[in-house]
């Protein structure tokens, strides 16, 4: 108002020329007075907060990587955005475990505590000034914060921390939820890589049991078949040769057939020999021509091995079942740090968007995520049908 005025009378006494100088002059003000209290307010929060933040900005930030971060990202900026915000010397965001309070982020991060005991309450005795954190009147954790000897939390900061407290409630039950849900998936995969590998050392003990058993009892039957044979017709009886001769012939077929069934249990030559000559030997006996292309593999973890060569079997018993093939191919590559591998064959195809899932495709999903893989099956009606999978090997690798 003093310098319009000032202006004005500076300027002259006519009416319509000191309105108009008047007028410019407030114009001029407005706008100069918009950076001179932005640097004024600046000057005087530095006064007050010196070089920290002010609750303002602070709760600005918060609101703006709430809208931008995850749970767990947002909940480990918590304890620097307080330490910028009141000036303390170290910050602490608790989150609740059973009957205590494990501290999930702190500001310096050098900083370390220890749990703290609590059930109905939290307090932090090592703190100058400690918050309960609720959600819906659950106790999910708590701010904690220490200042320098003597200082104590002014009402704005006090303020401040209730806020943010208030605030954070929601992204700590997302954050305690999210972990427990991992907790879970944790728990089931290792579940399931039990459960697979509890099936594959059965399937071992199985074949171990059929080789060491039946299978040596039919052999032993063979033996003493052929020279009691052999000695009836040289006693003349004709008669019991024969029929010796068609033991002999049934005891042969039931050794095939116990060491086709072992075989297809876990077969000794994945144990011995690895994939590529287990799965070109296993297709020697498939009904529709196959052809095996596993140039540069190498060998590979039980765990690994099993899984692929199962899956692939698992297909291959799907082309015999639905797929009316006249050729089926079977590849395997190692490139990098992956082992792939397809089967394609050209039946009939089908729509798979129409077809309920198989037990059969249920297993080679199960199969190939247990050792960290994945699998993809492409078919379209008249086309044939592939199914590609991959594993990641790593150092999975038996030399």
């Amino acid at each position: 108002m003093g310098i319009v005025v000032g202006v004005g009378s500076v300027v002259g006494s006519g009416d319509e020329t000191q309105f108009g100088v008047q007028v410019a002059a407030t114009v001029a003000v407005a706008v100069a007075f918009g950076p001179v209290r932005r640097r004024a307010q600046r000057w005087a929060n530095r006064v007050v907060y010196g070089e920290r933040a002010t609750p303002y900005e602070v709760l600005a930030r918060f609101s703006h990587r709430a809208a931008e971060a995850s749970d767990d990202e947002l909940l480990a900026r918590i304890p620097r955005l307080i330490v910028d915000g009141t000036g303390a010397l170290e910050a602490t965001l608790w989150v609740r475990s059973g009957e205590r309070f494990r501290a999930a982020a702190t500001w310096p991060e050098s900083a370390g505590r220890s749990d703290i005991p609590g059930v109905d309450s939290f307090d932090d005795p090592e703190a100058h000034y400690s918050l309960p954190v609720f959600h819906d009147g659950e106790l999910l954790g708590g701010l904690s914060l220490v200042k320098t000897g003597g200082e104590t939390l002014p009402p704005a900061e006090e303020q401040l921390l209730a806020d943010l407290a208030s605030g954070m409630g929601l992204a700590l039950r997302n954050a305690t939820l999210t972990s427990q849900l991992r907790n879970q998936v944790e728990e089931l995969e290792a579940s399931r890589e039990r459960i697979l590998a509890v099936a594959d050392e059965a399937r071992r003990a199985l074949e171990h049991d059929l080789d060491s058993g039946p299978q040596q009892q039919l052999v032993a039957l063979k033996v003493m078949l052929g020279p009691t044979r052999k000695q009836a017709a040289q006693a003349g009886a004709t008669k019991t040769a024969e029929i010796l001769a068609q033991l002999e012939t049934a005891a042969g077929e039931a050794i095939r057939a116990v060491r086709d069934f072992s075989g297809g249990v876990y077969p000794p030559l994945l144990e011995a020999e690895g994939l590529a000559v287990a799965i070109a030997q296993q297709t020697q006996k498939a009904a529709v021509p196959v052809t095996v292309e596993a140039d540069g593999i190498g060998r590979y973890t039980r765990e690994v091995e099993a899984a692929v060569y199962f899956t692939i079997l698992e297909a291959l018993q799907n082309v015999a079942k639905y797929a009316e093939a006249s050729t089926v191919s079977v590849t395997l590559r190692h490139v990098e740090e992956e082992l792939s591998f397809e089967v394609t064959d050209n039946g009939r195809g089908f729509d798979p968007t129409t077809v309920a899932a198989r037990s059969g495709l249920a297993n080679m999903a199960d199969r190939l995520d247990a050792v960290g893989g994945a699998w993809k099956l492409e078919s379209a009606p008249g086309s044939g049908t592939t199914v590609a999978g991959r594993v990641p090997i790593g150092d999975r690798v038996s030399v």
